[in-house]
């Protein structure tokens, strides 16, 4: 289900193009075509704002959470969320860092906390969140089981928002994903620190 949902994202849900720089397919997925294209087009620079720092499999990693313009705007891969259902509130927060300079689902990394608690009572403990690492956009490892200790979460304003934390699961090949098919689990450990967390207004 989250193979759609970065999908969706990478077309408009945030506004960034997950295209590579003009001929270098390095770091390069399929771009938006169309009116989705032309609203999702970069008009800077991105700047760095945050880390996301583990040991994935062993190996010592390390992951870079971006923000930049857009021509709807400014824009992070790492946003906040929240959402009225069934008398409650559910609070999203989805860490997306990655290997280059611009977004991309090659080599990337996604950190998913889905609570019905308020985010701002922590530091707090929250089991059964999702972590997931992209090798490619068809080769995905993923747990639902993982734990994210989100030690702040902080508004820094204009909508703006600074979390840090720790997190720790084993990743295994996702059901849907052909690429990861036969892949060994990953254990994975570490940490983050991001200055540039975007509240997204959910509301209808």
């Amino acid at each position: 289900m989250y193979l759609r949902s970065l999908l969706a994202l990478s077309l408009c849900l945030v506004p960034i193009t997950v295209c590579g720089r003009a001929g270098d397919s390095s770091n390069a997925d399929p771009e938006p075509t169309g009116e989705t294209r032309a609203e999702t087009r970069p008009s800077g620079d991105f700047e760095t704002a945050g880390s996301i720092d583990a040991t994935l499999g062993g190996e010592a990693r390390s992951w870079t959470v971006l923000r930049g313009e857009t021509e709807r705007g400014p824009a992070s891969t790492s946003t906040y969320r929240t959402r009225e259902a069934f008398r409650s509130t559910a609070h999203m927060l989805t860490l997306d860092g990655h290997s280059g300079t611009r977004p991309g689902t090659r080599d990337m990394i996604s950190l998913s906390i889905n609570t019905g608690e308020p985010l701002d009572g922590c530091p707090c403990a929250l089991e059964h969140q999702t972590i997931e690492y992209y090798v490619s956009f068809s080769e995905v490892y993923r747990t639902r089981d993982a734990e994210i200790v989100l030690e702040r979460f902080e508004p820094a304003g204009d909508g703006w928002y600074e979390a840090a934390g720790r997190f720790s699961g084993t990743l295994a090949p996702a059901e849907e994903s052909e690429g990861a098919r036969g892949g060994e689990p990953m254990p994975i450990e570490g940490a983050f620190a991001i200055q540039g967390v975007q509240f997204r207004d959910d509301a209808p």
